[in-house]
């Protein structure tokens, strides 16, 4: 199973969070109002009424919007929309919008609800259109009922409830905004918290080097100290000695630094830890390598490079190998 880091997780909250106020944005700003149909451009005066449907069920919320084009700085008179004892008017916006230098739409927005079963007339009269000191123009409001049905078999009307006037309307944009605004916050707070524990947790353990890779580079550092060249015979084949005993301790467990060379080699070849061509390689460079602490031997450089081969060619061939993942040579 594929695990995440806390930052991953934190990330991936973040980003679902300001998806999510970004959809409440959206449907707290949205509106699905059907957009009025534009008068002809020489119309100076006009009543259009939308309504959402014709028929309701008891009790069941219409919107309903009037849109009265005008001359530009005129007031609009509707009529009363709704009789009190037939419709009732739940909620009501008025917004203006010009159409040109000359014209304006003001905006009447209704949610009705009806607790009588019949046909409802919206409403009756003129509209008047009223601008500074000159004539009012009146124009009659267009002719629209709504039905409403009942869903009860009984055949009574449904009185109204008590308190209907202050049934609440749509929830303001300031609410889904600031809503919003405290969702992403705690988001942000969450992802704060994620990365200071990311940043306290403790960096992984390194495994420690195994014991060629340490013996590969202290062979290195050997070789970059110029031994070979400058001629020093006797700390050159001392430290490579060294390195070559310490290296078979850490691989086989052989204590090869307590050993005189005869007792390593004996050691090596009764215990089988290496095979007859690393057995061979060991005893011929640490014999030559006691020739020279010993026996006062003075190899050239071609020696000295001959040895160090022999002993980085030791290493290689009896290094730990890696485990193989392929299932055939698991079985040989």
């Amino acid at each position: 199973m594929q695990r995440f880091d806390p930052i991953e997780r934190c990330a991936a909250a973040l980003l679902i969070g300001v998806a999510a106020v970004l959809g409440l944005l959206t449907v707290g700003c949205q509106r699905a109002d059907p957009p009025p149909k534009l008068p002809d451009p020489g119309t100076t005066h006009d009543v259009q009424v939308l309504i959402e449907t014709n028929q309701i069920t008891v009790g069941d919320p219409v919107r309903v919007r009037v849109v009265a084009t005008h001359p530009a700085g005129a007031q609009v008179e509707l009529p009363d929309l709704a009789d009190v004892e037939t419709l009732t008017v739940r909620e009501r916006r008025v917004w203006q919008q010009p159409l040109d230098d000359a014209r304006t739409q003001s905006v009447h927005d209704y949610t009705l609800t009806a607790f009588r079963r019949g046909a409802h007339p919206l409403g009756t009269g003129t509209v008047r259109f009223v601008q500074g000191e000159l004539e009012p123009v009146e124009q009659e409001f267009p002719s629209y009922k709504l039905t409403v049905v009942s869903v009860r078999e009984s055949e009574a009307d449904v009185a109204p409830p008590r308190g209907l006037w202050d049934w609440p309307g749509r929830v303001p944009h300031w609410v889904w905004v600031l809503g919003g605004i405290a969702l992403l916050a705690a988001l942000l707070g969450l992802l704060a918290a994620g990365l200071m524990t990311w940043s306290r947790r403790p960096p992984p353990a390194t495994p420690p080097p195994l014991p060629h890779e340490m013996a590969l580079a202290a062979l290195r550092r050997l070789r970059d100290k110029g031994y070979i060249e400058r001629g020093e015979v006797n700390p050159y084949f001392t430290e490579l000695s060294a390195i070559v005993r310490q290296y078979l301790e850490g691989r086989f467990g052989l204590r090869a630094p307590e050993l005189t060379t005869e007792e390593f080699i004996r050691e090596a070849t009764t215990t089988k830890v290496l095979d007859v061509a690393a057995q061979a390689l060991v005893t011929d460079f640490l014999t030559q390598s006691d020739l020279v602490k010993f026996a006062r031997f003075q190899p050239d450089a071609a020696t000295m490079h001959a040895a160090y081969e022999a002993a980085e060619r030791l290493i290689t061939i009896t290094r730990v190998q890696p485990k193989s993942t392929d299932p055939q040579e698991a079985t040989t």
